[in-house]
């Protein structure tokens, strides 16, 4: 980021989303954090660099990311929802279902949370939740991207239940 403004938060942040969709997670931490030494509230910048560290496997520098953020704005579902990935990325399936649960407490239609938190109840062998939370999925997004695999786990719990 040479030809930028260096006291242009937004311009940092904005480098950063370029850096992540390249997956160039160093970069992309390097421009949120100086977007956020810039300004420290900057709550979008700590959910990315909290996302691109998760992306490398630093999944303790993501959650205290995350949960910078929910300090900043302790209604921000998306951080709940990131958080809990992480979590469960750790194996910390308990944490991982109170965040999903939390984000879901917020903003219901963080659909991914529904899908993300029976994933979480299908590992903890919590098959009933699970497939509640696969169903309540679809009836929010029936046309989601992973609608189709989410409909496929739907019908193997269907059928681990029978048995």
């Amino acid at each position: 980021m040479n030809d930028i403004d260096p006291e242009d938060a937004e311009a940092f942040f904005d480098g950063g989303v370029a850096c992540s969709g390249k997956g160039e997670y160093d970069k992309a931490i390097a421009d949120y954090t100086r977007a956020i030494e810039i300004d420290p509230i900057f709550v979008d910048a700590y959910i990315n660099r909290g996302f691109a560290y998760g992306q490398k496997g630093e999944l303790d520098k993501a959650i205290a990311d995350f949960n910078k953020a929910l300090e900043i704005d302790p209604r921000y579902a998306e951080a709940y929802y990131n958080r809990g990935s992480a979590y469960h990325h750790k194996g910390e399936f308990d944490k991982a279902i109170a965040d999903y649960t939390k984000a879901i407490e917020i903003n219901s239609m963080v659909v991914d949370a529904h899908s993300s938190r029976g994933n979480t109840y299908r590992e903890k062998g919590e098959l009933d939740k699970a497939l509640q939370d696969f169903e309540t999925f679809l009836q929010l997004a029936p046309n989601h991207p992973l609608a189709a695999q989410v409909r496929e786990e739907i019908n193997q719990l269907k059928e681990q239940l029978r048995r």
